[in-house]
């Protein structure tokens, strides 16, 4: 076996990488895989995201090698296959940090070399898994609670929308297929309180030409401290643990509404079986990520979907000290076992926004529970590692954090997280 050296003092010995992994992607998500891999066989991952950004820039865990056609098949083959020549010798994993760029690898694993290691499911299990209709339905099979749903479809023009029960939660059936549309106003997920409001929403997205079909929900009640966050892992032995995150925050600007900011790791039994239930329902392999919400009228957690990939808060494992790499060297690269074999240290908590933001709209135990995080220095943020300590890195992270002060304060000022809670 490959086993990399440890000293005495605890730090391993150096040794040459006999893992790559190639990341697809630009965001947190993307950067927080490449951190896990660092913290976990101390190699330095190869990012490919469509335009250059700072988060990326002067790291030493990662190396970025920007390209905006990354996202057009024949120009990610020829990019990947040319990085399993560069790196001969070494496993060079592929990985996508968003959903097309999942479905743009498997719908492409023939023509990728087979040198790869693509631990992701085959193209019509991540078709089947994603689309929220065909997940909806596997929920229902498996007895694992989903929302009410009904069906928009926007092939059509859109005619009376009086018969939904308002106020709802709108969004499209593929996340893929609606990225691939741009036009004024869209946003990730849409709320409407009454039926002129879900009209203007659906006429815009079909007038930018999209085609598809969009979910219905009636909105649950509840604000963002109502989410839940879990995700799996599956391989040959079934699905091993599953780690749930309390949401206590969520970013609320159009383009990225929904995702979590703040996340503490909390155990939620009925939440890990439903996740059990569905990764081997669906057939999955590889790491499976799960939105959940908690309905106070039903006392039951409802599963959204499955994203089929490490989620953009994926760091929300690696701080708390359940660090996705271990299980993919397990599955697709036992030779390699990691440094990283067991937790050691204080388990952290993560969080993009500043403390004292948080405080601001956090009440009750959960208030001083995230007060006393923030005083021991366990609130941590993923882009900020003490292993790639570059004073501009450094400056990029404090400025990102104090501009979620003015997004806030315009997309979720406190008075209205009040009115949700």
């Amino acid at each position: 076996m490959v086993r990399a050296r440890v000293e005495a003092n605890g730090t391993a010995a150096s040794s040459p990488p006999k893992v790559r992994p190639v990341i697809l992607g630009g965001d947190i998500g993307a950067y927080s895989i490449a951190r896990a891999f660092h913290e976990a066989l101390r190699v330095r991952s190869i990012l490919l995201p469509m335009v250059p950004s700072a988060q990326f820039a002067h790291s030493r865990i990662l190396e970025a090698r920007p390209d905006r056609r990354i996202g057009e098949d024949d120009v990610m083959v020829r990019i990947v296959n040319g990085l399993v020549d560069e790196f001969v010798g070494e496993t060079v994993m592929l990985f996508g940090a968003a959903d097309w760029f999942v479905e743009e690898i498997v719908r492409n694993r023939d023509r990728l070399s087979p040198a790869l290691v693509i631990p992701y499911p085959d193209v019509a299990t991540v078709a089947r898994a994603t689309d929220k209709v065909a997940f909806g339905e596997a929920a229902d099979r498996l007895g694992v609670r989903y929302p009410e749903t009904f069906l928009l479809d926007l092939t059509r023009p859109v005619g009376n929308l009086g018969e939904f029960p308002f106020p709802v939660i709108a969004k499209a059936a593929s996340t893929a297929d609606f990225h691939a549309i741009e036009f004024p106003g869209k946003e990730k997920v849409y709320c409407a309180a009454d039926e002129e409001t879900l009209r203007t929403q659906m006429i815009e997205a079909r007038e930018a030409g999209f085609r598809g079909r969009f979910l219905i929900q009636k909105r649950i009640e509840g604000g963002d401290n109502h989410m839940r966050v879990a995700t799996c892992f599956a391989g040959n032995g079934g699905v091993e643990e599953v780690v749930v995150g309390r949401v206590l925050l969520e970013e609320h600007t159009p383009g990225a509404r929904g995702n979590p900011a703040v996340i503490l790791v909390e155990p939620f039994p009925d939440i890990e079986e439903g996740a059990r239930r569905l990764a081997l329902g669906l057939g999955w392999r590889g790491h499976a990520n799960f939105d959940v919400k908690w309905d106070p009228a039903t006392s039951r957690h409802a599963f959204f979907e499955l994203n089929p990939r490490l989620g953009r808060s994926n760091f929300y494992l690696t701080a708390w000290g359940h660090n996705p790499v271990p299980a993919l060297m397990r599955e697709y690269v036992p030779d390699v076992v990691p440094l990283l074999r067991r937790h050691r240290g204080r388990r952290k908590a993560y969080s993009i926004l500043p403390a004292p933001l948080v405080l601001r709209y956090i009440r009750g135990r959960m208030f001083w529970r995230v007060l006393g995080l923030w005083l021991t220095g366990r609130l941590t943020h993923p882009l900020w590692s003490w292993r790639d300590p570059s004073p501009r890195r450094w400056l990029y992270v404090q400025a990102y954090k104090l501009n979620q002060y003015r997004k806030f304060a315009r997309h979720y000022p406190p008075r209205q997280a009040r009115m949700e809670a």
